[in-house]
């Protein structure tokens, strides 16, 4: 654990950096915990991991105003994510640049750039439910690019935080 950037986070009042964040969010229970009660950390809500593809099972499964293609889509999204990040990668050690790796993993798939575009949207709103429902802590933001090859952005940006 990088306890010297947690502190000097603390006594700066800025956040850690990107490296100590995704350390601190991959801390098994155990260990978080006594981090949390040194003062280092702020103790985590619900207490586990919020694993991806349970959440997303969790949303289809419990949606009553969505429409069903725009479940089916939700689906296809998560299709996406768990072929990328795994079933039980836990959704808050999804960082910044993991986003850009996922929208170039499904241009390799043979996604088209608006196709893209549309899922990283999907997977932005998911995220956003996630950390309403306050089943994951605040965390980023994490923006994709459309997979044309022109390696332009696209207008979205998972919201992680």
């Amino acid at each position: 654990m990088r306890v010297e950037k947690l502190i000097g986070s603390i006594i700066t009042g800025a956040a850690p950096d990107d490296e100590t964040s995704r350390r601190l969010a991959e801390l098994d229970g155990r260990t978080h915990d006594k981090v949390a009660k040194a003062g280092l950390a702020k103790p985590r809500k619900g207490g586990g991991r919020a694993q991806l593809g349970a959440f997303i099972d969790h949303f289809v499964a419990t949606s009553t105003s969505a429409k069903p293609n725009t479940l089916e889509n939700m689906k296809q999204v998560r299709r996406w994510l768990v072929e990328f990040f795994g079933e039980n990668r836990d959704i808050r050690t999804i960082v910044a640049g993991d986003a850009e790796d996922w929208s170039a993993f499904m241009a390799k798939g043979g996604l088209g750039a608006n196709t893209i575009r549309r899922h990283v949207g999907r997977a932005r709103q998911l995220f956003q439910i996630s950390h309403s429902s306050s089943r994951v802590p605040r965390g980023e933001s994490i923006r994709g690019h459309g997979g044309n090859g022109a390696g332009r952005q696209v207008a979205t940006v998972l919201r992680v935080a």
